[in-house]
């Protein structure tokens, strides 16, 4: 019998005090958070490719739900990160800055991760006109059995996180190619920086983000699923068989 989710996180928390205790490492800490919550959309996305029977919708799902694990798997990180290192400034304790980057490793590891896959899932879907709808933990609602997708996308309303992956996957990449440009110029030119590619820069950081928005316009009216039951609808395009 599986623990709920309730259940399931204060457990994980209780381990993580325990664990951040007795090793005082906000890396080993981070761990277990990071695990727990990246874990129902990585099984999910396991099981939505191996058992939809129209295996282009369940590939092309796969990838969401990697870029959805691997998204809240990074923001676990990091709120156990800013967590950990409250708790320790209040009892006075210096933060080891060596384990702290070592945290904040894993924790944009994840996150940089997930644009990829999120790349590859927006043009997988809209290759195969396929629209997609991301719940993260659908294999736990479904019970690991496919059929249960109707009837669980029937009961509530729930975010599709489809939307939050096409936007960051379209977004982040802008942010972070200006900055990793930035830095690497006040590296190699500390005291001098390059109009023209500091201009490129912050052109990256601040009007890429508005020229994505026409094509996340594109590809959310093409590949965002209204409802569970317009992802997993039986009548998929031909083009997706």
């Amino acid at each position: 019998m599986q623990a709920k989710p309730a259940t399931s996180w204060l457990l994980t928390v209780a381990a993580t005090v325990v664990l951040f205790l007795l090793t005082r490492s906000p890396f080993m800490a981070s761990i277990l958070p990071y695990l727990r919550a990246g874990w129902p959309a990585f099984r999910s996305a396991l099981w939505l490719r191996r058992c939809d029977p129209l295996p282009s919708r369940g590939k092309t799902c796969f990838w969401f739900y990697l870029a959805t694990a691997g998204w809240k798997a990074g923001a676990a990180a990091l709120v156990t990160l800013v967590t950990l290192g409250v708790l320790q400034a209040k009892f006075g304790q210096a933060a080891d800055m060596t384990k702290v980057v070592r945290t904040l490793v894993i924790m944009f590891g994840g996150i940089l991760a997930s644009v990829p896959f999120g790349v590859i899932g927006i043009v997988a879907a809209v290759v195969r006109r396929v629209r997609v709808f991301v719940i993260p933990n659908i294999y736990c609602l479904c019970g690991g059995e496919f059929p249960m997708i109707a009837a669980v996308g029937g009961k509530r309303l729930h975010f599709n996180h489809a939307i939050f992956i096409v936007a960051t996957s379209l977004v982040l990449p802008t942010i972070v190619a200006g900055t990793g440009l930035l830095v690497s110029l006040g590296f190699s030119e500390p005291n001098h920086l390059p109009v023209m590619l500091g201009l490129l820069g912050f052109g990256l950081m601040m009007i890429g983000p508005l020229a994505m928005i026409p094509l996340y316009g594109y590809c959310s009216s093409r590949i965002i699923a209204r409802s569970p039951g317009e992802c997993w609808a039986q009548d998929v395009s031909p083009a997706s068989r």
